[in-house]
């Protein structure tokens, strides 16, 4: 068993099993007299709320949705649609789903990473640049009298 601290000081024992499918927690993993310890990890930029959806990720995850990632990736034979686990895993709030994203980056979990962000694509798909600025929170690096002028260079992105 591992305890994992989080951000927000939440406690997690989670089996070795389950958090060794994070590449950076388990170059952290010893072994000692023919078994795996590691007493705790603190992850300072992972929220409670965040790491609780990994858990559920890494002890939900299934070798064949694994391997579809793996065989099919993303651009090269084509977009291939969310399993219906994957849709009811992420969840409907963005803010939690970035989070999940950077949690899945900085633990090094490939696949979660993957299909998180095809689905935050997903969801960016029809919505306008405002609108996501919105609900993300995100604000505009441009000046306001050339905003216009960028809008109308990057039409193309929108025509696709």
């Amino acid at each position: 068993m591992v305890i994992v601290i989080t951000s927000d000081n939440q406690r997690f024992n989670v089996t070795c099993q389950t958090i060794i499918q994070s590449k950076s927690i388990s170059c952290q993993l010893k072994p000692l007299q023919g078994g795996i310890t590691l007493t705790s990890a603190f992850l300072p930029n992972i929220s409670g709320r965040a790491f609780k959806k990994i858990i559920e990720y890494c002890e939900s995850c299934k070798p064949e949705i694994s391997a579809v990632y793996k065989e099919t990736g993303f651009g090269v034979d084509g977009p291939r649609r969310m399993t219906e686990w994957e849709k009811k895993f992420i969840p409907a709030d963005t803010e939690l789903l970035l989070e999940i994203i950077n949690a899945a980056e900085a633990l090094e979990l490939t696949e979660l990473l993957n299909f998180s962000c095809k689905a935050l694509a997903e969801w960016m798909k029809d919505r306008s640049v405002q609108e996501v600025r919105d609900q993300l929170n995100f604000e505009s690096d441009f000046k306001p009298l050339d905003e216009p002028m960028h809008a109308k260079e990057m039409l193309w992105i929108t025509k696709q």
